[in-house]
């Protein structure tokens, strides 16, 4: 038992496993997508996107505004998805639930390789619908396969998904040689970056509101590593997290953003949340008690951004996505392209100004007095676990499951008491 400042034993704190939230995983898995279809997409050609986005660090091959394709293989479910699942993702639903072979993958790859012309595209996020280094999705086998069939045809730069937990020596340095045998005998740089679904730096909010099933220290030991075999990365930061009033949202985007650059992340990409089906933040939407972030919650969080940190912030989730969701965040019918418009130069260009003379709709006022101003008469914990006893009574879900107030002793050292 550990001992308070005065020598006397407390009571342990109730801190959930890196398996997640118990609540959260069985509102997520046992209700929420008990219905979700059957999805088999073929499992012969892959899913390719696009996003304009700005490229800027040293080692792209192309740098200033930039067409993105991302090319998403057909893969298995992720894991985490299958097994808990965060609760505002939708990309499960893009994944094939038959069985998907190293044949596949092979093929999938060769029709990505025949779509994308690496003279126009030379950079590539290639990635699976959850990890691209769980071998639940690419195994170890066929993964330096794919990367270098990639590399033969002439792309030449790399991005790659992954949760914290799949990243290991051997699966880097595996890819290194595939990819880039030039660098693969030292310690790189690597044409080769690592993506991360980061969301939020604070422990709590990873786990009681967006059930991440991973800590701050998860992505430490990950940056950590990454750096020690010359792997660039970035990091995704969620904008529109259920539970917090807009303000709380902002605030703890700024500090995720701040520990991802602080740890040597060369970009971050805020995503903006939409509603997807089968998701928690949907089903609170359909209820009255979440609703998406207005777009001007990302322009604030720009504007509040020092230029050091601004510069490596990208906007995203407002227009695109893998599987398209039922709504996307908005302003008004009056500026809601525009302000889309506004974040997509900034994307592409980085240039303040194009925030400075954005459209002074009425509707931004509104955003201030209502979303921006609301403060909640109650601390994040308490409100997280009345949220928590309305759905268990609502989904029938075992009250013994809801995590104890020692929740909020947690929450104390977050700075959320």
């Amino acid at each position: 038992m550990p001992q308070d400042g005065d020598g006397q034993t407390s009571p342990s704190i109730a801190v959930p496993s890196r398996r997640g939230n118990r609540f959260l995983n069985h509102v997520m898995q046992r209700v929420l997508r008990q219905r979700v279809p059957h999805t088999a997409p073929s499992p012969w050609h892959t899913d390719i996107y696009y996003e304009e986005v700005r490229l800027h660090a040293p080692e792209d091959p192309r740098l200033g505004p930039y067409v993105m394709p991302l090319v998403t293989l057909r893969t298995n479910p992720c894991r985490w998805s299958a097994n808990a699942g965060c609760v505002m993702c939708g990309y499960h639903l893009g994944a094939n639930r038959d069985t998907v072979t190293d044949a596949h993958l092979v093929a999938q790859t060769e029709d990505a390789i025949r779509r994308l012309n690496p003279e126009v595209y030379p950079s590539l996020v290639v990635t699976s619908n959850g990890s691209f280094l769980d071998p639940a999705e690419v195994s170890d086998e066929v993964r330096p396969v794919l990367l270098r069939m990639l590399r033969e045809a002439g792309f030449r730069f790399l991005v790659c998904e992954t949760r914290p937990e799949y990243i290991t020596v051997a699966r880097l340095r595996a890819m290194a040689v595939a990819f880039s045998p030039s660098t693969a005998g030292g310690s790189g740089p690597h044409p080769l970056s690592l993506s991360f679904g980061l969301e939020s730096c604070d422990d709590f909010i990873q786990q009681f509101c967006i059930n991440k099933g991973r800590r701050r220290a998860d992505y430490l030991d990950a940056f950590a590593l990454l750096d020690k075999e010359g792997f660039s990365f970035d990091c995704y930061v969620l904008l529109g997290k259920p539970f917090l009033s807009a303000r709380e949202d902002v605030e703890d985007a700024l500090r995720t953003i701040r520990f991802a650059i602080d740890h040597g992340a060369g970009y971050v990409f805020v995503m903006v949340t939409n509603l997807v089906d089968y998701s928690l933040t949907g089903y609170l939407a359909e209820r009255g008690r979440y609703r998406l972030p207005s777009l001007w919650r990302a322009v604030e969080l720009l504007e509040r951004l020092p230029e050091h940190y601004r510069r490596l912030v990208q906007v995203k989730g407002i227009s695109h996505a893998p599987v398209p969701p039922n709504s996307y965040a908005r302003s008004c019918d009056i500026c809601t392209e525009h302000v889309k418009g506004v974040i997509n130069f900034w994307n592409q260009t980085a240039e303040y100004e194009h925030l400075r003379s954005i459209f002074p709709c009425d509707c931004r006022e509104a955003f201030r007095d209502r979303e921006w101003g609301q403060s909640p008469a109650l601390a994040l914990p308490p409100r997280v676990l009345a949220e928590y006893e309305t759905l268990a009574a609502e989904l029938g879900v075992d009250l013994a499951l809801i995590p104890s107030i020692e929740l909020e002793t947690l929450a104390a050292a977050e700075g959320w008491a």
